[in-house]
């Protein structure tokens, strides 16, 4: 079994998940949104949250290091689970 190492997630995330989702609010026709997105080169995988957070049908981002994006899908996962939890707190 892979070990992750949870040491290499960006601790930035939330600045990048806030820049991709401009990104695709900005460059991406909000009818596309129910789509599907790929990530290709998607590092840490803030572009593919973000695309979920943007309403698309499927998010998928693909890169080279498999340790590299699990460790960094669990800290995502953990960051959008609490995000939402604030913003239905708040609503």
């Amino acid at each position: 079994m892979m070990e992750l190492d949870l040491n290499s997630i960006p601790s930035d995330f939330e600045g990048r998940r806030q820049h991709a989702l401009n990104k695709i609010q900005d460059h991406i026709e909000p009818g596309a949104h129910a789509g599907r997105f790929l990530d290709i080169g998607c590092g840490s995988g803030n572009g593919v949250i973000a695309a979920l957070q943007a309403g698309f049908k499927a998010a998928v981002g693909i890169d080279r290091s498999l340790q590299d994006f699990l460790g960094s899908a669990l800290k995502n996962s953990i960051t959008f689970a609490k995000s939402m939890i604030l913003m239905l707190h708040d609503h």
